[in-house]
């Protein structure tokens, strides 16, 4: 399934590179359906970018795992809906979808970086976190025609958004490279194919002795 998914990730970032690209000879993508076409496929690449989060998820939590799914899964259905329906951008459908959406990028964000990170970095975990929601909070409220902020503040925390999202990306894909979470035990794959031969071994004296 992992592999799946990182095939079909991978084919519709192609995709969507190959419309910009496209974009720059002359065929224009921001416009009609092919506007349409493109959001789906760029968000079928979010999509299939956070599920192997979630999939990454199983081995330590299958609920939050299948809960972090179903909220990306749902998220990309209103996206799609609201897109190919063309409810516009002040409507409440596409205000409710907006907030689904990032709430849900948001949670499965910080629930797979937490299980990778656990406690370590805690400060910077937090920070990072907090900045993430703050810049989430202001784009939710913004969409609701809320907005008690310059152009200025929020091109910041937009730019602290992107550096908080890289920094606890690189940390915790870091942390899941060299280390193995707790009650677990980190091996090579000789020492593992050792282990399996002599467990065989000590079978077969077992039935032996029957």
């Amino acid at each position: 399934m992992r592999k799946g998914l990182m095939i079909g990730t991978l084919v519709c970032l192609g995709v969507c590179a190959l419309f910009l690209i496209l974009t720059i000879f002359g065929i224009n993508f921001f416009t009609g359906v092919k506007l349409n076409v493109l959001i789906t496929f760029a968000t079928l690449t979010v999509v299939g970018y956070f599920s192997l989060s979630s999939y990454n998820m199983l081995a330590k939590n299958k609920i939050l795992s299948y809960v972090s799914f179903g909220l990306i899964v749902v998220s990309a259905l209103l996206v799609v809906i609201s897109t190919w329906a063309d409810v516009g951008d002040n409507g409440l459908f596409f205000q409710i979808t907006v907030t689904i959406a990032l709430i849900s990028v948001f949670f499965i964000f910080i629930v797979s970086t937490n299980l990778r990170l656990g406690h370590k970095l805690m400060a910077v975990q937090i920070v990072c976190q907090l900045v993430l929601g703050i810049f989430v909070l202001l784009s939710i409220l913004l969409t609701f025609g809320i907005s008690f902020w310059n152009n200025t503040l929020f091109f910041v925390m937009l730019v602290l958004s992107i550096v908080a999202f890289i920094t606890i990306s690189v940390l915790s894909n870091k942390a899941n490279v060299e280390g193995v979470g707790e009650g677990y035990v980190k091996i090579t794959k000789t020492e593992y194919e050792e282990l399996l031969a002599k467990a065989k071994q000590l079978e077969e004296l077992q039935n032996q002795t029957k």
